[in-house]
C-alpha cells in the first residue's frame, strides 16, 4: 500500500476506522465505561451496530452492556441491559470527517446511521437537501 501521507484524508479516515474496528488482542479499548459498539444478533437488525456502555466484564467471553438507544420493555427512562459476547463488541470510530459524503463514490459500502444504528449500505443514489447538502 502506498504510504500514509500520500493517502487522501478519507482513505486515511477508512484505515482508521478499519483497524479501530478489527478485534485485537489484548483488547485495551474495552474495560468497564468503555463505549463501545454492539453487532447486533436479533433478527431484524442483524447486520447493525448500536452504541452501549461496557458495565462489567463478566469473564474472557462475555460483558453486561447497556445500550443507548434502546429502553427496557417497561420503563422509557430505564436503558436497556444484556449481557453479551465480546465477539460482538468493537471501539466506537473516529469522528466522521467534514465533507465525507462529497467524496464518496456511487456503488461504494458505507455505514449509515439510521434509528441510531449503523447499517452498512450501497450507496446508489444521491439527493439534495433543502439546505442544499447531499
Amino acid at each position: 500500500p502506498p504510504p500514509q501521507h500520500e493517502l487522501g484524508h478519507d482513505e486515511v479516515w477508512r484505515k482508521e476506522r478499519k483497524r479501530a474496528r478489527m478485534q485485537l488482542k489484548p483488547r485495551a479499548w474495552l474495560y468497564m465505561g468503555a463505549e463501545v459498539e454492539v453487532a447486533m444478533q436479533e433478527e431484524g437488525l442483524i447486520g447493525s451496530k448500536y452504541k452501549a456502555t461496557v458495565l462489567e466484564l463478566i469473564d474472557e467471553f462475555r460483558a453486561r452492556v447497556e445500550y443507548v438507544a434502546f429502553d427496557t420493555s417497561d420503563d422509557a427512562d430505564s436503558k436497556l441491559i444484556e449481557i453479551v459476547n465480546l465477539d460482538w463488541l468493537s471501539p466506537t470510530p473516529p469522528p466522521t470527517p467534514p465533507h465525507f459524503m462529497s467524496k464518496v463514490k456511487m456503488g461504494e459500502m458505507i455505514e449509515f446511521l439510521f434509528e441510531e444504528g449503523w447499517w452498512e449500505v450501497l450507496l446508489q443514489k444521491r439527493r439534495k437537501l433543502p439546505n442544499g447538502r447531499e
